[in-house]
């Protein structure tokens, strides 16, 4: 470790609250290594399964994203010395990221066939062609989205394919999205893990953190970021604008700052069920990772002067104000881009 920074996060995945009416399982993940406390080399990655009649196991396909990114950083974590080798890795990673999914999710329906009754379902729903569809492209019934952040002392990795949110919040307050918007794609659609040519429209961004020698020669184009906030799309749908979304992720790095990680943490499925609830009706996935310098770490559970849902509730950005979010949608599927 250069530096000696830390990072820790929050996260959490919920189930929507139309999934809860219609009795569907959450199909987004969330996953991280190391698997718990704080860490110099930290990876984060959450995936959202695609919730249109296709994606059957889109659910098991989420978690195998997650699992393949996070099994790739993994790898490579401990050998990302320089600015060249975390640009070595991003490439990597929307190379073999896609080819290491595909491989696990046709081992899935290898050890376990789809059966005859959801077979028959999608017959009813697109025609007999979709067999065909199958034979040809099996792993679509697990498609998925996926986004990763790799961060070291020194660098900031970001990776996504398909819909989703990632924000920085930087030390001066600034909030910014280091990733490009997707282009090319209309109404719902989004990438997928099952999409043909996937590894070309992956969205990457690579962050200096630190203004160490290996960083001199790469000017930055922001502050190093404080916290980095990645969503789900299910978390900005609930918002009727993106602005009253963006302001999230700085109530949250003023609400660790105060109370401490662990009591965050305790509180963050909860806000986001309610989000859910009063918002898009979808599933929401959110992780919140942060520099830990002037974070608390203790578990003990305080909150001074007032509770923690109160004080949040009364921030720009809350989750909780009703105001500031819209109606639950009746129909929170995607379609994938094939």
């Amino acid at each position: 470790m250069v530096n000696g920074l830390l990072w820790g996060v929050v996260g959490a995945s919920v189930q929507g609250a139309q999934h809860k009416l219609l009795s569907t399982p959450n199909q987004d993940a969330l996953g991280r290594y190391p698997a718990e406390g704080e860490s110099g080399t930290l990876a984060v990655a959450l995936a959202d399964g695609h919730g249109y009649p296709k994606g059957v196991r889109a659910g098991i396909g989420a978690t195998l994203a997650v699992q393949s990114a996070l099994d790739i950083s993994k790898e490579d974590m401990m050998y990302i010395s320089n600015y060249h080798d975390a640009e070595v890795f991003l490439s990597k990673l929307a190379g073999e990221l896609p080819a290491l999914w595909k491989e696990r999710v046709l081992s899935d329906l290898s050890s376990s066939p789809l059966e005859k009754q959801d077979l028959e379902r999608l017959v009813g729903i697109y025609g007999h062609t979709v067999l065909n569809e199958l034979n040809r492209r099996p792993e679509i019934i697990y498609g998925t989205t996926v986004m990763l952040a790799l961060c070291t002392p020194d660098y900031v990795m970001l990776a996504q394919l398909g819909d989703g949110n990632i924000l920085i919040v930087d030390a001066h307050g600034s909030i910014s999205s280091p990733i490009q918007d997707d282009t090319g794609l209309v109404a719902n659609q989004t990438w997928s893990l099952s999409s043909p040519d996937t590894s070309s429209h992956f969205r990457v961004a690579l962050l200096p953190v630190t203004n160490n020698k290996s960083n001199a020669n790469h000017h930055r184009t922001q502050l190093a970021p404080e916290l980095i906030m990645m969503a789900t799309d299910g978390y900005a749908n609930s918002y009727v604008d993106y602005a009253g979304f963006e302001l999230v992720g700085m109530d949250v790095l003023k609400l660790l700052r105060h109370y401490g990680i662990h009591a965050i943490q305790s509180q963050l499925p909860g806000w986001l069920e309610s989000t859910s609830e009063y918002g898009s009706g979808d599933d929401i996935t959110a992780a919140f990772i942060v520099q830990m310098s002037g974070i608390k770490t203790t578990k003990e559970h305080i909150f001074k002067d007032k509770p923690l849902d109160e004080v949040y509730s009364q921030m720009p950005g809350s989750i909780l104000k009703k105001s500031q979010v819209g109606k639950p949608s009746r129909d929170t599927g995607r379609a994938s881009q094939s």
